[in-house]
């Protein structure tokens, strides 16, 4: 299966690098990104969801500090 996820392997030590917050919050945003991007893709007008990521991404910081 390596070959069909090449970039995954490619960034294995990314992946798994990090504290348990940091893997956390970098899967919390390739998720939402992905959902964006999907969302952009799917829908010529569409509510601010940039704005609700900004704002859901703050409260991660908030929370760290």
């Amino acid at each position: 299966m390596p070959g069909a996820f090449p970039q995954t392997r490619r960034f294995a030590a990314e992946f798994t690098s990090g504290t348990d917050h940091e893997r956390f919050d970098f899967t919390i945003v390739l998720i939402l990104d992905g959902l964006l991007h999907r969302w952009e893709l799917s829908r010529s007008q569409r509510p601010d969801v940039r704005q609700a990521i900004t704002r859901i991404a703050g409260a991660f910081e908030r929370v760290e500090a």
